[in-house]
């Protein structure tokens, strides 16, 4: 675990780094361009770093701006790290691909993957659509989330080219940024609920200018810490479950000092580091996920979770006790932990009442509940429109919101993002915007279920991708770059056990 230390530490400085320079144009400008100059590098020398150092920012960024080169004082417009970083990596792997000749293997990688070719083809179509409807004030904003999907290829070539090198350096990192996650969030829910006035206002506009996050007071002292990026926390929960209940009892001889993640069969150790890294992990990311009050968030690690339960009743029903025992631990752990931190009473304690903000999230008479609600009308309005062919990119509706922001400027909405993501597809690609979403994932879930990966991480993926489609219903994730990205990940695990096959 120290290569995850190491990891670990590059993500903190990082961020500290962003607080620091993120309202200086000029600094933040020039850290943002030798970050992508690193990458750039990496990725024509050592790619596998440069996919790394990629798939990191996605885990910890949300919206991809910790740092912005040409953005103003307030972080606002320009080129974001996350652009910057996907230009950089795209040509970087380019120049790689064409020195080591791997180009010549992109055709067996997507040969069996012809499902990405008729996704682009919508994605060209709702572009062209876009233009033609005249949504051209938000054509390229709506758009350009979906340009993740040219990572896709990149990726597929990296890892099936430097399969173990591969997994040697996003082992580590990946496990970096998922402790990191709820850390960050618990540190930003013990400042403000405990009247730390001087940094708090400097904290809370680092969040929301950079992107990150939100963080909302909800009443009683208490506060909302939301990333976008927990959905990937939500992930970690469900394998970190899955691989728990897959742990063998029996101890065994001649083993590896530290749990790998690839085990068919996660074997016991006693006190290793790695093991207790695992669960300090598993719980912090429950406490992160209660912390974060996502209503979407609990029913995708609702249904995620009842997913892998019933691949246990079915196929590993001994197994079964240990996956719900460690998951009451896990949960009475892990919201122990956000009322210690809440309540905890140094210096001093703002929220006497921590059961309130959970109140709050189940009341269906809250504000965003009752926003959606407002909106869901407005879009089938806007799907009558035009229901076989789409609206296309750029799309908008207008609709009242009770967001207590939105609120203080007159109540009215207007935005091309809509929170019912499934119904999006529709509003932008028409009829065919459902059934071909269902239609990739479909196709990923069962060559995964094919798959000769161990039972464990094949359970965790299935139960991870319905539990992001479920997510998704509420909180549009895939026709987002962070549930893309999962997507593109998930894909590419399949290239590590049946690159022929699959």
């Amino acid at each position: 675990m120290k290569t995850a230390l190491y990891w670990f530490l590059g993500i903190a400085g990082v961020e500290v780094l962003s607080r620091l320079v993120i309202f200086h144009p000029s600094i933040n400008g020039f850290i943002a361009l030798t970050i992508g100059a690193i990458v750039l590098a990496l990725a024509i020398k050592r790619p596998s770093i440069a996919l790394a150092v990629l798939s990191i920012e996605y885990l910890i960024g949300s919206h991809g701006s910790l740092f912005k080169f040409l953005g103003d004082a307030q972080n606002h417009g320009s080129f974001s790290i996350r652009e910057i970083l996907f230009a950089a990596f795209i040509i970087g792997w380019f120049i790689w691909s064409l020195r080591h000749k791997t180009w010549k293997g992109w055709g067996e990688i997507m040969r069996t993957r012809k499902i990405y070719f008729v996704l682009a083809a919508v994605v060209v179509y709702g572009v062209v659509l876009g233009f033609v409807r005249g949504n051209r004030q938000f054509l390229f904003a709506d758009a350009n989330a979906w340009g993740a999907w040219l990572l896709l290829l990149p990726i597929l070539d990296i890892i099936s080219f430097e399969k173990q090198r591969w997994l040697s350096i996003i082992t580590p990192a990946i496990t970096a940024a998922l402790i990191w996650l709820p850390i960050k969030t618990l540190g930003l829910l013990y400042i403000f609920t405990h009247h730390f006035t001087t940094i708090q206002e400097p904290l809370y506009l680092w969040v929301r200018r950079t992107g990150i996050g939100e963080i909302t007071a909800i009443g009683g002292g208490a506060y909302r810490i939301f990333f976008q990026s927990h959905i990937y926390g939500v992930f970690g929960v469900i394998a970190l479950l899955m691989w728990s209940a897959f742990r063998s009892t029996q101890s065994t001889e001649h083993t590896s000092p530290q749990p790998s993640l690839f085990e068919s069969e996660p074997q016991s150790r006693g006190p290793s580091q790695g093991e207790g890294v695992f669960r300090f992990l598993l719980f912090v990311s429950v406490a992160e996920i209660l912390a974060s009050l996502s209503r979407s968030f609990w029913l995708g690690l609702g249904i995620g979770w009842l997913i892998g339960l019933l691949f246990l009743l079915r196929r590993k029903r001994d197994r079964v006790w240990q996956f719900i025992r460690t998951t009451l631990i896990a949960g009475i752990l892990g919201m122990g932990l956000v009322f210690s931190i809440t309540l905890f009473p140094w210096p001093t304690v703002s929220s006497s009442d921590p059961f309130g903000m959970w109140e709050n999230r189940v009341n269906l008479g809250e504000s965003a509940v009752l926003s959606r609600w407002q909106l869901l009308p407005i879009l089938w309005e806007k799907i009558k429109q035009h229901p076989i062919t789409g609206s296309g990119f750029g799309a908008t509706v207008t609709y009242k919101s009770l967001d207590p922001r939105i609120v203080k400027t007159g109540g009215m909405a207007t935005t091309y993002a809509f929170e019912w993501g499934w119904l999006e597809h529709w509003v932008k690609f028409g009829l065919i915007g459902i059934p071909i979403m269902l239609a990739l994932l479909i196709s990923l879930i069962r060559r995964t279920w094919r798959s000769s990966q161990p039972d464990w991480i094949k359970w965790t993926l299935v139960s991870s991708m319905i539990a992001l489609a479920a997510t998704h219903f509420f909180s549009p994730y895939l026709n987002h770059p962070l549930g893309i990205f999962a997507l593109i990940m998930a894909e590419s695990t399949l290239l590590l056990f049946d690159k022929n096959k699959l």
